[in-house]
């Protein structure tokens, strides 16, 4: 099936919110590799984290682009491929002075592991799906477990493939939801993490959904025909 167009998006939205049983808006993100590809929308006035961003799109249905500049949290910047990863993340250094890990080498294990863009991207665009004037590289969610559920079930409706979610507690909807659909094309999702959950609203019992763009179509298939 073809990718969605951009003239699609508001239907998608609509089709995705009501089959998921979604509370907030999808959110499209797309990694732009040139400023030139920006086009007339409009940069954040905030520096603010990644995570908050997302949830602006999805809660404040607010359209806008950010640059290196204006990402607050440089871990998540780096998994966006807008920089390399500062030296204490990669030695470890860093979590470990968090106390997130045992040791400075079981951080640098879990480092080594986080999804990652490779670092080419000089901005990103944010916008709720269904208002998104541009084509989006990934789409977010929001949901309770219950709703993740059909996302997962939709994923196996045709191949049969099972729903394989990689997460740590650490960059979350930077590395979990974002940079792993776009790098392996494929659907994720994660509990979020310690900045997501300090600096957004997401309510406990949410969890975040990451989905490639490119299978969106075969996505919304599926939960129709899952939804009959």
């Amino acid at each position: 099936m073809s990718p969605c167009k951009i003239d699609d998006y508001k239907t998608v939205a609509k089709q995705l919110t009501d089959l998921v049983g979604l509370d907030k808006s999808p959110v499209a993100v797309k990694l732009v590799s040139s400023l030139e590809d920006v086009g007339d929308l409009p940069k954040i006035d905030d520096k603010i984290r990644h995570c908050e961003m997302v949830y602006k799109a999805a809660s404040e249905k607010k359209v806008f682009y950010a640059t290196l500049d204006e990402q607050l949290c440089q871990g998540g910047a780096a998994a966006l491929g807008l920089r390399d990863f500062p030296k204490p993340l990669i030695t470890g250094k860093k979590y470990y002075s968090l106390g997130r890990f045992a040791s400075e080498g079981s951080a640098k294990h879990e480092l080594d592991q986080v999804p990652k863009v490779d670092t080419i991207m000089e901005a990103v665009c944010y916008a709720p799906l269904e208002d998104a004037p541009f084509e989006a590289d990934v789409v977010v969610l929001y949901c309770r477990p219950d709703q993740a559920l059909k996302v997962a079930q939709a994923n196996g409706y045709v191949l049969g493939k099972r729903f394989e979610a990689s997460f740590a507690g650490i960059q979350s909807i930077c590395a979990d939801v974002v940079a792993k659909p776009y790098v392996d094309k494929e659907p994720n999702m994660s509990l979020g993490c310690g900045g997501s959950r300090k600096f957004t609203d997401i309510k406990p019992e949410e969890l975040v959904v990451g989905l490639n763009m490119e299978n969106l179509p075969c996505m919304i298939n599926s939960l129709e025909s899952l939804s009959k």
